[in-house]
C-alpha cells in the first residue's frame, strides 16, 4: 500500500514527463502497426504477370464412356426344320462365312435338281430353234443397234455436261484473272508505302513482277482456251450426227432382215421359258441358304441352344451367340456444345478404370445425329469410338475416360486464359499490359484477337508479340467486383 502511494506521488510530481513518454510510446506503436499492415497489404495485393510465349494449344473433349463389343450377334434359323449338323462347339473360333449348323435340306435339294434338269432341257430346245432359224443374224443386229443407241445417249449427255461446264470454267478463269489484277494493284499500293525500306521494297517488287507475268500468261492463254472449247463442242456434235446416221442405217437393215424371219414367235416363247426357269432356280438356291446358319464375321461361339436332331419351329427362341472380342468400341455421350466440335475420324485417348496404367488409341467411327433426351431435358448425342483390345482383358460394360482431340495448333502465340479479359462489346477481348515504370502495376489496355483455347491457355492471333508481359486476373479484385455487382443488383430489385 505504501509502495503504491509512493508511485502515485512520483507520477503526480513528474506528470509532464510521464504524459510525454506515454504519447511517444503510442506514436511508436501506431507507426509500427501501420508499417506492418502496409507490408501485409502489399503482399496480398501483389500483382502477377504472364508472358506471351510460343507453344502448343491442344483442345480436347473429355467425357466418360463404356465398352461395347463391336460384333456381337444372336444367330438363328429363319425357317423350320430338323437340325442335321452342328459343326462347332461353344468356345470354338468360327471364321467369317463358315457354316455353324445346318437343317435338313434333302427335299429342297431334290427339287433344285429337278429344276436344273428342266432348265437344261429348255436351253437345248432354244438352241435348236435358233439353229433352224434362217436369220439368226437379227439378234446380233438388234444387240448392235441397242449398243449404238446407248452410245448416242452417252454422247448427248457428254455434250450437255460440256455446255454446262465450259461457261463455269470461263467464269472461274475470269475470276482468277480479276483476283490477280487486284493482287497487282495491292502490291503497287504497298510498293509506294514502303519506299523507305529498301529490302521490303525489293521483295514487293519481285512479287509484283511475278504477279504481272502470271496475269499476262492468263490473258495470252484465254483465246487458246476459247478455241479449244469450241473445237471440243464441234467434235462432240459431229460425233452425235455420225451416231444418228449409223442408227438410221442399222434400223433400215434390221427391217429388211425381219421381213425374211419365219419363226420369231417360237424363238420368243422359248427364250421366255428359259428366263422364267432361271429365275425359279435362283430363288430355290436362295431358299437353300436359309437352311444353313453362316457366321457373318469371325468370332467365338459363346452359346448354342440346339443340337443335332432338334426340330426347330418358326420364332423359336433358340440361338447361336457369336462374339468378336478382339474389336471393341467405347460408347460415350456428347452435349450440344461438344458434338459440333467432334467429327468422324478424330483420334482419341482412352483410359479404363480397370486398367489405369494403360492408355489406348481410338478413333471416332460413328456420330449419332438424333439426340437422346436426358432426365433433366438436356440433349446428348452418342459417339462411337473404335479401338483394338491389344490383348488386354476387357469386357463389355467397362467404364472409361475418353479424351477426344478436336483441334491442335503448334508454334502459336499463347497466354494463360486468366490474362485475357472480356471487353464492353460482345466478343471483344483485351489485356492489361505491364506498366513501363517500376511503380506502375498496369499499363495500357490492348484489344486482342484470340483463337483456339484448351481451357488453360489461349491462342493470341493479333494484338501482342512474343515476350510481351500482361497482367493476370486479380482474384481478390474479381471477388470484390462480383460482390459489388451482386449488391447493386439486389438493391435494384428491392427498389423495383
Amino acid at each position: 500500500m505504501k509502495f503504491m502511494k509512493k508511485i502515485l506521488s512520483y507520477v503526480l510530481k513528474h506528470k509532464k514527463v510521464f504524459i510525454s513518454g506515454l504519447i511517444a510510446i503510442l506514436i511508436i506503436g501506431f507507426l509500427g502497426y501501420k508499417k506492418l499492415h502496409k507490408s501485409k497489404d502489399a503482399v496480398e495485393n501483389k500483382k502477377t504477370y504472364a508472358t506471351v510465349t510460343r507453344g502448343i494449344i491442344d483442345k480436347k473433349i473429355v467425357v466418360a464412356g463404356k465398352v461395347k463389343l463391336t460384333n456381337e450377334q444372336r444367330l438363328r434359323f429363319n425357317v423350320p426344320g430338323r437340325v442335321t449338323k452342328v459343326n462347332f462347339s461353344v468356345g470354338d473360333t468360327v471364321q467369317q462365312g463358315q457354316v455353324i449348323a445346318e437343317l435338313d435340306k434333302s427335299e429342297l435339294a431334290s427339287n433344285i435338281r429337278k429344276e436344273e434338269i428342266g432348265l437344261e432341257s429348255s436351253i437345248k430346245k432354244l438352241e435348236n430353234i435358233r439353229d433352224k432359224n434362217e436369220n439368226l443374224e437379227i439378234e446380233k443386229s438388234e444387240n448392235l443397234l441397242d449398243r449404238t443407241k446407248k452410245e448416242l445417249k452417252i454422247a448427248k449427255k457428254e455434250l450437255k455436261e460440256l455446255k454446262i461446264k465450259q461457261p463455269i470454267d470461263v467464269n472461274q478463269s475470269e475470276t482468277i484473272y480479276q483476283k490477280k489484277l487486284s493482287e497487282i494493284s495491292a502490291l503497287e499500293k504497298r510498293q509506294g508505302e514502303v519506299s523507305g525500306d529498301p529490302e521490303e521494297a525489293r521483295r514487293i517488287a519481285d512479287e509484283l513482277e511475278i504477279a504481272k507475268k502470271e496475269a499476262a500468261d492468263m490473258l495470252a492463254k484465254k483465246p487458246l482456251d476459247d478455241l479449244q472449247n469450241k473445237l471440243e463442242r464441234q467434235r462432240k456434235e459431229n460425233n452425235i450426227k455420225e451416231i444418228k446416221k449409223s442408227i438410221e442405217e442399222q434400223e433400215d437393215a434390221l427391217k429388211e432382215m425381219k421381213k425374211k424371219t419365219a419363226r420369231e414367235e417360237e424363238l420368243t416363247d422359248a427364250s421366255s421359258m428359259v428366263e422364267l426357269q432361271q429365275i425359279s432356280l435362283r430363288q430355290s438356291k436362295t431358299e437353300l441358304n436359309k437352311y444353313e446358319l453362316v457366321a457373318p464375321f469371325t468370332g467365338v461361339l459363346t452359346k448354342i441352344d440346339f443340337k443335332v436332331g432338334d426340330n426347330l419351329v418358326i420364332d423359336e427362341q433358340k440361338f447361336a451367340n457369336l462374339k468378336n472380342p478382339d474389336i471393341l468400341t467405347v460408347v460415350t455421350s456428347l452435349d450440344q456444345n461438344e458434338v459440333v466440335q467432334a467429327e468422324i475420324g478424330q483420334k482419341a485417348k482412352i483410359t479404363f478404370s480397370a486398367l489405369p496404367n494403360k492408355v489406348f488409341d481410338g478413333e471416332i467411327v460413328e456420330l449419332e445425329e438424333s439426340p437422346k433426351e436426358a432426365d433433366i431435358g438436356a440433349a446428348t448425342y452418342e459417339a462411337i469410338i473404335r479401338l483394338d483390345k491389344q490383348q488386354e482383358k476387357m469386357y463389355s460394360g467397362m467404364t472409361a475416360k475418353v479424351e477426344i482431340a478436336v483441334a491442335r495448333k503448334e508454334n502459336v502465340l499463347t497466354l494463360p486464359l486468366l490474362a485475357v479479359r472480356d471487353g464492353d462489346q460482345v466478343g471483344e477481348k483485351y489485356v492489361l499490359m505491364k506498366g513501363e515504370e517500376e511503380e506502375e502495376e498496369e499499363g495500357e489496355r490492348v484489344v486482342v484477337e484470340v483463337g483456339l483455347s484448351d481451357k488453360v491457355n489461349v491462342e493470341i492471333i493479333r494484338g501482342l508479340q512474343e515476350g510481351d508481359e500482361v497482367l493476370e486476373a486479380d482474384f481478390a479484385q474479381l471477388e470484390t467486383d462480383f460482390n459489388k455487382s451482386s449488391q447493386t443488383m439486389n438493391e435494384e430489385q428491392m427498389n423495383f
